[in-house]
């Protein structure tokens, strides 16, 4: 018997009819052995829903029983060949071409190409007839024709050699198993659409092996479209044999859902905090049980982080599948990190990751606990060297944080862990080698170990299978960066969707819905760029010479797209569509296949995370989650600590640090939070900066007395000065190459402004001059001013401030309160009895991004000028300091503070709107 049902989207019994017709040749009161029932599905999850039908349908009759075989076409090839040939999976193929010559990316396309022609039945007995074709297409094209008679030399090269190692791919195998052969039982084909010619051919195979076949096949109930899809696949069934053909009609007409409107959000965090609370409402106020409830992307990707993150807030039971490769395992990372480590000579990040990573069990919690912050202290960037003598150059440093006992853990973890992988670093040698020897590094460091969690099993058994299959290519020869690139590639094409045990609500991408019931699908992401999504490139033929071949190509990729989601339309009883305007700074536009009117989503809804109910109740009893104003007016004791830490001396640079925002100032210097930066492989700003203004202290004193050099002899007075700085500040010899590179392109430029204030009578007469006096009555205001030139013949002085940093400080700065420095500087030097006419900014070396020139920036001219800016900047200043005593740090940030600002998650700003 050989039954075909056909089903319009949105039936979703198709899967019980099957075995319900399966169980008729069976007496369940009876009967406990189904095994001789082949059930084949498209997808891993639609067996495992599958599963659940049957057993459900099976339970109340019989609760133990011998269940049928449940399969997919690829699982089922494999059950079926019964040869001596060895397995070749997908993500070796590119290994296999490349065999450690040329380009693993070009091997991977090449593979494609391969996988391409096989799939569509364009190989084997028809491969002449297919490069015939191809050459005849591409008559006109004669480079291209050459091009691709290189591919395919290099495809039959391949072909070939699988022969003489015994080996055979996905495609080779599913055609091996192609043979007649009856078989009894009963065979299942359950939604099947978008088929390639030879899994067409095996499933033809299938048909004519089993009497009894039933199979679920869909149909445009409406006509609409004369080339459905979904249609070939009925057509193909019944080209083969007389099937019987059973038309179940649908319930609704799914159609209208194309019109309804969509849900528009400013971002795909809030999208997803929309979905959360939506699936929270539908189950506590509809029933609707979780396992009804589904929610799909097209590019889950993209979403899966913040869908674990938002799920876990709400204490949604969810269950994901997204497809990724075995490159992005918590497990496999430590490996990868070690690999290229190694070979990099141990850049801090990847090192810093392998020595804190709690899956080399080998290495101590203590280590893990201490070393980033230790490798901080130390300035590591990297090299074995500095990881060995890490230690020894902390002990120098006598931290009290820094314990004897702690670094010598360290010390021995670092040195085992160095001594272990510096046995990897061989010129060359064969892959079987490099595989032993990363076996021995992972044995030694006890990777893995005592793992309790199922899915990290999974993913170690997972990765232990990739190197077993790389022994199948053990003879190729390669360095050790090729054997670094070869695993780092095989585990970025090694990409799957875990096979997990569903709980709750499940998230999977668009493809993986195929076939699955649900009361309810939230369908997100469906933006411009996401559906429909974009078509790999093929670097070898051009999209029209595929379709001619009858390859997948744009035009039919896009229908198929679009059939998703008219599937998806017709899936569920409930259906909400979404999608984010924006990311970032990438904005989105909704799907073309969207008609209806996006509407714009309005924060609100009746339930809330336990979060969102502490700031609830934070509101009600009008207590803000952060105060925008740190206020100790109330507060004798914190104003007497403030007062004695900041009353009687205060930095004029601390001064202007409270003007710029007092909160961050109270983050800062009352509370002493330190933002922690990485060391790189640079010079630091801040070093650059202290090396300026050495050198230019130095250039015009000498033995505590200022001269002023000629000009003339500036040039060398500056390079003897500089090597002797660099060599003390230990830079290396790369960077202080480029330092005495740079310092040489600006010399002119600093000689030039130099003769011009000299043309203008002025001379250096102090460098680095301590100053300090009183702003408020007791409270006493203090700086270092970087140099001050006296007029020839005059009491006229100059101050001076150098600059190496990206800011500019403009003449409006002081009366906006934003710039301080410089006339503070110059009113307390006339406190002194100095007669200041000017002061400026002396801009000397480079911005973060490229070379600046020396530059003279005059922000006050003339006596009269000048005693304006000191009194505007006093005024500025004692509000300042009476604020801070009084123990006020409201957030008030000057204009454009908060762009280069470490704490805004802690900013009241931030939370406030």
């Amino acid at each position: 018997m050989k039954r075909l049902y056909l089903l319009p989207f949105g039936v979703s019994d198709g899967t019980r009819r099957l075995f319900l017709e399966a169980l008729g040749f069976f007496n369940p009161e009876v009967t406990f052995d189904f095994s001789s029932i082949w059930y084949i599905a498209p997808t891993p999850r639609k067996v495992r829903e599958a599963e659940k039908i049957f057993a459900s349908l099976v339970e109340k009759k019989r609760r133990c029983f011998i269940p049928p075989r449940f399969r997919t076409l690829k699982t089922l090839a494999l059950e079926l060949y019964s040869g001596k040939k060895r397995f070749l999976p997908d993500y070796l193929k590119p290994v296999f071409l490349y065999r450690g010559k040329g380009s693993l990316s070009f091997c991977y396309y090449l593979g494609e190409l391969i996988k391409d022609f096989k799939s569509a039945n364009l190989f084997w007995e028809k491969w002449e007839e297919t490069k015939g074709m191809i050459e005849r297409e591409l008559s006109s094209f004669p480079s291209e024709q050459e091009r691709l008679r290189r591919v395919f030399g290099e495809i039959e090269r391949y072909q070939e050699e699988c022969q003489r190692r015994g080996f055979l791919d996905a495609e080779d195998l599913m055609k091996e198993v192609c043979e007649k052969r009856k078989r009894r039982g009963v065979l299942l084909l359950d939604g099947f659409m978008d088929l390639t010619k030879l899994e067409e051919e095996f499933i033809k195979y299938l048909v004519f092996s089993f009497e009894d076949v039933f199979a679920l096949a869909y149909y445009d109930p409406y006509e609409e479209d004369p080339n459905f899809l979904p249609k070939e696949f009925s057509d193909f069934l019944l080209s083969l044999s007389s099937f019987s053909i059973v038309k179940v009609k649908g319930s609704e007409d799914w159609r209208k859902r194309r019109e309804m409107n969509f849900f528009a959000f400013p971002s795909r965090e809030e999208e997803v905090e929309w979905i959360a609370r939506s699936i929270r409402e539908v189950a506590s106020e509809r029933k609707v049980p979780l396992h009804k409830i589904l929610v799909t992307f097209p590019d889950l990707e993209s979403y899966s982080g913040i869908i674990e993150r938002v799920f876990k807030k709400h204490r949604i039971p969810f269950t994901i599948y997204p497809l990724s490769s075995l490159l992005s395992s918590p497990v496999v990372l430590p490996v990868v990190a070690l690999l290229r480590a190694t070979l990099e000579d141990y850049p801090r990040i990847p090192t810093l990751f392998c020595l804190t990573s709690p899956f080399f069990s080998r290495l101590s919690e203590r280590t893990r606990e201490i070393l980033p912050h230790l490798s901080y202290l130390g300035g590591i960037t990297k090299g074995e060297g500095n990881w060995r003598n890490l230690t020894r150059e902390l002990r120098k440093k006598s931290e009290k944080e820094i314990k004897k006992n702690s670094l010598f853990t360290v010390e021995r973890d670092i040195n085992l862990f160095l001594s272990l992988t510096k046995g990897l670093k061989k010129e060359t040698s064969s892959l079987s080698n490099f595989l032993s020897l990363t076996e021995e590094v992972l044995k030694e460091l006890k990777w893995a170990e005592g793992l309790e969690e199922e899915y990290l099993l999974e993913e170690k058994r997972e990765f232990l299978s990739v190197f077993r299959g790389l022994r199948l290519l053990s003879d190729i020869e390669c360095s050790f960066e090729g054997f670094v690139e070869i695993v780092e590639e095989v585990l970025k094409y090694h990409r799957r969707i875990p096979d997990r045990e569903e709980r709750g609500v499940r998230v999977l991408g668009l493809l993986e819905t195929r076939e699955l019931e649900a009361e309810i699908i939230f369908f997100g992401g469906l933006s411009e760029e996401s559906l429909p999504s974009r078509k790999t490139l093929d670097p070898f033929l051009p999209d029209w010479l595929r379709k001619k071949l009858g390859l997948l190509n744009y035009e039919r990729h896009t229908a198929w797209q679009k059939l998703h989601f008219e599937r998806v339309l017709g899936m569920p009883k409930e259906v909400f569509l979404s999608y984010p305007l924006k990311e970032g700074e990438r904005k989105f536009l909704p799907s073309p296949y969207l008609e209806g009117e996006p509407v714009l989503w309005k924060k609100g809804g009746n339930f809330f995370t336990e979060e969102e109910m502490e700031r609830k109740r934070g509101e009600r009893e009008g207590r803000r989650f952060l105060p925008e104003v740190i206020d100790f007016k109330k507060d004798k004791d914190v104003r007497r600590v403030l007062k004695r830490r900041f009353s009687r001396y205060i930095e004029v640079t601390e001064i202007e640090r409270f003007r710029r925002c007092p909160y961050s100032f109270y983050l800062e210097r009352v509370l002493g939070l330190e933002e922690k930066k990485d060391s790189l492989f640079t010079i630091e700003p801040v070093e650059w900066g202290e090396t300026v203004h050495s050198l230019l202290q130095k250039v015009y004193s000498e033995d505590g007395k200022v001269f002023a050099s000629s000009l003339d002899e500036i040039p060398e007075r500056v390079n003897k000065i500089l090597s002797s700085l660099l060599l003390r500040k230990d830079f290396p010899p790369f960077w202080r190459d480029v330092a005495q590179r740079t310092v040489e392109r600006i010399l002119p430029d600093f000689i030039e402004k130099e003769r011009q204030l000299r043309d203008e009578g002025f001379l250096p007469f102090r460098v680095e001059e301590a100053v300090k006096g009183f702003l408020l009555p007791g409270i006493m205001v203090y700086g270092k001013i970087d140099r001050i030139d006296k007029k020839r013949d005059s009491d006229e002085f100059l101050v001076l401030d150098y600059k190496t940093g990206v800011t500019e400080i403009y003449p409006g700065d002081i009366e906006k309160g934003r710039h301080l420095q410089l006339p503070l500087y110059s009113y307390l030097l006339r406190q002194k009895g100095y007669n200041v006419t000017g002061f400026g900014a002396y801009y000397f070396g480079r911005s973060d991004s490229e070379l600046r020139p020396c530059e003279w920036k005059i922000l006050g001219k003339g006596e009269e000028d000048c005693r304006q800016k000191e009194e505007r900047a006093s005024v500025w200043a004692n509000e300042a300091v009476s604020l801070l005593l009084s123990g006020s740090f409201p957030a008030e940030p000057q204009e454009n503070a908060c762009f280069f600002c470490p704490y805004s998650f802690l900013c009241p700003r931030e939370y406030s709107g």
